[in-house]
Parts: structure tokens; sequence; C-alpha cells
């Protein structure tokens, strides 16, 4: 009897693997019904859809027609074509760049101007180089003959060619040499590093005169250029004796129908006969580097030059007024750094629709004094003012009216009728390029900031 049991628990043993392997099965089965075949079923279907659009796709494209396609890409051509001939347009061809030494040449003939010298380079790459004027060379030149032609060695979209120019003659016609060459009045030639200085025999120019050209110029920017119009001499007389000149209204016709009340208060003192001018209290400056203009009201002509954090004031030819935004000066100067080619800078203060007291520096160095549009004084510097920067100072206080050019006073005035309060200003005056930097504002009247 007891056999029986151990004989059941033996065969139940032996069918353990086997239930245990039916359970597997069934659990194999199971994840594939919950798993498997739901996602083979989306796969099928998506398969099924590739395909068709695959056979719809080919379909449109045995039926479509290329020319609507080939017709846009030969406008996308035409369009580059066009913009690649816009943006090269103020570059000068090769041809006209070899051609531009003789023409400086015969400028300068023209002129009655003698280059001296003439240092020419290879052509640059604009993509090797920052500094056109970097590696110059110095083929010796005159007015007789052609300095050797700087050959080009690189073929990029443009590059560039720097010509340092040193002539000597009179400031005139140093001036009229640049006047001449017409071909800066288009961007694709610049001049930089101008400096025009007196010499014991006449003056001496030296200057670099950049060149832009590109193989993709047609050069038709440089024909037809404009015709030269020769700067006129500004002549002012100058009164031959330092005494005080009362200046009336009646000197002429048109001052005395400009004439207000007071204009012939002014008398021109010695700078020693007044007292010295007293402490003012600096109320503003300005540098532009941060490119702000809310102290200004600038204008026609006037607009931010230079790189970031090194910017200034720039005019070319005459300009409208660059005026501070507040009108309560009295008793205060101002003083300012400027650069000069063959323009004149004029700086007023006390400016209202009553009058203003005015200095014009001119690049020769001659400074002239104004109440209004009447000439009260002028007077000469020792250094002409042609390429390099000068420090201007105006100051009206108490009265005295005094004109410093770097530091120095040249220029002393009594008035006893002053003006009232106003602002000032600064304008450029004739032809060339004017840059204005580090303006400063002292008043007597106040030591609160603007």
């Amino acid at each position: 009897m007891d056999e029986a049991p151990s004989l059941i628990i033996g065969k139940i043993r032996t069918l353990l693997p086997l239930l245990l392997l039916c359970m597997i099965l069934v659990g194999l089965v199971m994840f594939a019904v919950v798993n498997i075949v739901p996602r083979w079923k989306v796969y099928q279907e998506l398969q099924a859809a590739a395909d068709a659009g695959n056979k719809a796709i080919e379909a449109q494209l045995a039926q479509s027609d290329d020319t609507a396609e080939i017709a846009v890409l030969q406008h996308r051509i035409e369009s580059s074509q066009t913009d690649l001939a816009a943006s090269t347009g103020i570059f000068m061809s090769t041809v006209q760049a070899d051609a531009i030494l003789q023409k400086l040449y015969t400028y300068a003939k023209d002129s009655t101007v003698e280059i001296e010298n003439l240092q020419t380079q290879h052509n640059l790459d604009a993509n090797q180089s920052s500094d056109p004027t970097a590696r110059l060379k110095q083929p010796a030149g005159n007015n007789g003959g052609q300095a050797p032609v700087p050959e080009p060695v690189t073929t990029t979209a443009y590059s560039v060619r720097a010509l340092r120019i040193m002539a000597t003659g009179s400031v005139p016609n140093l001036l009229r040499f640049m006047t001449r060459i017409r071909e800066i009045s288009v961007a694709g030639i610049a001049i930089n590093n101008l400096n025009i200085k007196e010499t014991d025999v006449g003056a001496s120019l030296v200057m670099d005169l950049l060149i832009y050209t590109s193989p993709l110029s047609d050069g038709k920017a440089y024909e037809n250029l404009p015709e030269v119009v020769l700067p006129t001499p500004l002549t002012v007389a100058i009164e031959p004796t330092a005494m005080p000149t009362p200046i009336t209204a009646e000197a002429t016709a048109e001052a005395t129908e400009q004439a207000v009340a007071g204009e012939g208060s002014i008398t021109i003192v010695a700078k020693d006969s007044v007292p010295a001018e007293p402490a003012l209290n600096a109320v503003y400056s300005d540098n532009f580097d941060s490119g702000n203009l809310n102290h200004w009201k600038l204008g026609a002509g006037w607009i931010l030059f230079g790189d970031p954090g090194a910017k200034m004031l720039q005019a070319t030819d005459a300009s409208g007024d660059a005026t501070f935004a507040y009108d309560t000066l009295n008793n205060a100067a101002v003083q300012m750094r400027v650069l000069m080619s063959s323009s004149s800078i004029r700086l007023t203060l006390r400016q209202s629709s009553a009058g203003w007291y005015g200095v014009v520096l001119q690049p020769t160095g001659q400074v002239a004094l104004y109440r209004g549009d009447v000439l009260i004084k002028t007077t000469t510097t020792s250094t002409s003012s042609i390429g390099r920067w000068r420090d201007l100072r105006l100051s009206v206080v108490q009265g005295i009216i005094r004109v410093s050019i770097d530091g120095v006073e040249v220029l002393t005035a009594r008035d006893s009728s002053e003006l009232p309060p106003g602002t000032f200003s600064f304008r450029a005056v004739g032809r060339g390029i004017i840059r204005v930097d580090d303006v400063q504002l002292w008043s007597l009247d106040t030591n609160t900031p603007f």
C-alpha cells in the first residue's frame, strides 16, 4: 500500500519539467500576442502607406515638366549676377588702377606740385591683411616719369593697392592737387593718413591713397566723373596792429543791415589787461565712443565715424550745425579736438535767436572771431591745421571772450553788452572732411552735470 503514493509522487516529479516548459511556452505566446503582433500590424500598415506614397511620387515625377524649375534657376542666376555687378560697381577695374599713377603725375603738374616720392606695393588680398599700407616699397618717382605699376598677386573678389604720396609745393597748390584727384569722389578710393606741414621752402604733403580694385568690376563708376571745382583761396585782411580796435556796426552796409543792439560794444583787448578766467566747473564731456547722441541735435552731414569704442563725429563738405541740446549756457567755455583736411570749422557759444559768439579755424591756421555775422578780429597761428588734431577752445565768461588754440590764448575781447544765454554748436565750412572728438564743457553758473 505504501508503494502507490511513492509511485504517484515519482510520476509528478517526472512531469514537473514538462509542466514548466508548457508554462514558458504559454507565456511567450501571450507576450507575442500582447506586444509583437500589434506592432507588426502597425509596421505593415506604415509600409503599405510608404509604398503607396513612393508610387504617387514616381507618378508625379513622370508627369512633371522641368521647364518651370529651369526658369526659377535661371532667374536666381540672373539675380545673383545683378547683385554681384551692383556690389562690385564701386571698385576700380585693374586697367583703371594701372593708369592711376600717370594721372597722379598729371594732376601734380597741373597744380604746380612736385611729387618727390611715390611708394607703391603689390595688391593685398582683402582676406590676408587689415593694414593696406603695411608693406610699402619705395621706387623713385618724379613729375617727369612713371613709377612702377603694382602687379596683382591674388585673384579675389577685391584687393587693395596702397600708394604713399610725398609731394611739395605751396599749401594752396597742394590743396588744388588733392582736389584734382576726381577719382576720390567714388567710394572705391580713399585718402588716409593725410598730413600737410609747412617747411622753410613751402609745404610738404604726405598721404596714403587706398585703391580698391576688383576683377569683377566694369569700372563704369569712374567714367564721366564730376568736373573739378578748385577751392577759392579764402583771404581775410589781418589788422597790422595789435592795439585794441573797436568794431562798429557801421563797418559795412551788410553789417549795418544785420546789426542788433550792442554789436558795436566789442573791443579787442590784450589778454594781460583783463582778469584771469575764474575757475569753472566741468559739467559735460563727450568722446562719442558710446554712440549715444541724446545730448545733440545733428544737422545735415554729420555722422558717427570710427570703430566701436573709438568713435567721433565726421562731416564731409559744408554741414548743418551740430548743436548741444541745452540752451541755458551763460558764463561757459567749450573745447573740442578738431581734425581738418581742406574745410574750416566754426564753433559758437551763447547761440540763440539774439545772436552768437563764434570762432572760425581755417586749415591754414588762420583764426577769426565773430559776433553773429560781424567779423571782430583775425589772427594766424604759426602751424597749419591740415591733417593734424587741434584743440579749439572758446569761452565767454563775465563779458570776456577768449579763443585758444592748443592751450594758447590767441584772441581776447570784451563785450560791454553781452548776448543772453544760449547753447553751443559747431559746423563744417567749405569743402573737405572735418572730424570732431573729445568735446568738453565748463560753466561758472552751475556745477550740475548735463
